[in-house]
């Protein structure tokens, strides 16, 4: 659950710094290091936590 709040803040410093082209080119690159790590099968895993934990925050946020 660590690593999403590590992609978001890392996403939004990202959006933050850069313009709007190198936000384009950086979002690339996103996709292609998502590509690689859903490739993989400890990815795969690892994004299944992410989104169980972020639909584990959006359901109960008061638990």
């Amino acid at each position: 659950f660590s690593y999403a709040w590590v992609a978001a803040l890392a996403l939004v410093g990202v959006s933050e710094i850069f313009s709007t082209e190198t936000l384009m080119a950086a979002s690339a690159v996103w996709l292609v290091l998502l590509t690689l790590i859903l490739s993989s099968s400890f990815g795969a895993f690892l994004m299944i936590r992410i989104i169980q934990g972020l639909r584990r925050a959006i359901c109960k946020p008061w638990r």
